[in-house]
């Protein structure tokens, strides 16, 4: 999952599921400005069931969210 950055400082990536749970924190520090590639797959604990989740990117009260799938 691509991101871009618009300034230096601390970063935010958690993954909600459809009841809007948090079921994982993939990033929560601090991050230079920039893109990158996120990733979240089977093989990275907490291990995700199919479905659909959220995953919400906060940085300096800026706030995006995607709707991804995970199938298996």
């Amino acid at each position: 999952m691509p991101y871009s950055l618009p300034t230096d400082g601390r970063a935010c990536v958690d993954v909600f599921d459809v009841r809007g749970a948090r079921v994982a924190t993939l990033i929560d520090r601090e991050m230079p400005s920039g893109e990158g590639v996120l990733e979240w797959s089977a093989g990275s604990p907490p291990y995700p069931a199919a479905g659909v989740y959220f995953v919400r990117l906060t940085q300096n009260r800026r706030v995006a969210t995607a709707r991804i799938v995970f199938l298996r």
